[in-house]
């Protein structure tokens, strides 16, 4: 959520003098400060509950992805029932990374949008972030009598590239299988996800496990791995309908924001604009508490 605070706010901790907010969807950047709300929602109509809200600070370097990582430790931490998160694309490869690793939950959020002219490949008729997997011993076991195959990520999943007969790339989707996690010594967590690849030398299935999650090779290979693959592909039949429960948290933005004249907390500093998001963010779960109980009401009354 972004929201805009009228006139100067200097002297106020958190926002300095001349801070313009960037945000989406606007000519420019308003005056102001963030909140990052991270909230959830059952199936009921109009029962959603706001788990946790963090300013985001100015000029810290890790921005609203940072925040949004913050808040997703805080919520695994307390609530051992999450298996993931749901975000818009401000998340990047670090924080993705950083969450998963932290907290065992996966993260599902748009992968990195670009054509072709800047380095992307096409996939189902747009234009992802891609780049060369690196070498693996999975994988060099794997290929071991083949020769191995030329493999890209993007889109969150591994693509073969293949030559057509115009001499042109065509990019194919390697099969994916079971998605797994695995708990560490150390206290981290780290994902791995199967895949099959038929291949046409050795009329054979190449089967190996690929991390979703850094190894300790990327640094070697400059390898942003959560950048390029994630445990849900943009493609994944699932995807749309994991990704669909996050239009409920713009419907919270848009309320929030609404709630108050053209968009202005009526609260000076940080720590009283804070007040008033929270408060704000408490009655939403007022209703949801009242609407869990009527349900409950209407479960427990006896038969018409």
């Amino acid at each position: 959520m972004s929201t805009a605070v009228p006139g100067r706010s200097g002297r106020y901790a958190g926002t300095p003098p001349g801070t313009f907010t960037p945000r989406a969807g606007w000519t420019g950047s308003p005056w102001g400060t963030k909140f990052a709300i991270a909230s959830t929602r059952s199936p009921f109509i109009g029962h959603r509950v706001v788990l946790s809200v963090r300013h985001i600070p100015h000029g810290d370097g890790r921005g609203e992805g940072g925040a949004f990582t913050d808040l997703m430790q805080h919520i695994a931490a307390r609530s051992p029932g999450v298996a993931a998160f749901v975000t818009d694309g401000a998340l990047r490869g670090v924080h993705i990374a950083e969450a998963m690793v932290t907290t065992g939950c996966a993260v599902v959020c748009p992968p990195r949008r670009k054509d072709n002219k800047h380095g992307g490949i096409t996939i189902d008729k747009y234009g992802y972030a891609a780049r060369v997997l690196p070498p693996s011993r999975a994988r060099a076991k794997a290929f071991a009598h083949c020769g191995g195959h030329d493999l890209v990520a993007a889109g969150g999943a591994i693509h073969e590239r293949l030559i057509t007969a115009d001499g042109t790339s065509m990019f194919v989707d390697v099969p994916r299988g079971q998605t797994k996690r695995e708990y560490k010594q150390n206290g981290t967590w780290a994902f791995y996800v199967q895949h099959r690849l038929s291949c046409p030398r050795g009329d054979t299935t190449h089967q190996w496990w690929e991390p979703l999650t850094p190894t300790e090779h990327d640094q070697r290979d400059d390898f942003n791995r959560c950048e390029y693959l994630r445990v849900l592909p943009k493609h994944h039949p699932d995807y749309d309908r994991i990704y669909g429960m996050r239009a409920d948290t713009e419907s919270l933005n848009a309320q929030l924001e609404l709630a108050f004249h053209k968009n202005r907390l009526p609260a000076w500093g940080v720590p009283r604009q804070t007040v008033v998001v929270m408060l704000a963010c408490l009655a939403e779960n007022a209703w949801a508490l009242h609407v869990w109980q009527r349900e409950l009401s209407r479960q427990h009354a006896p038969p018409e």
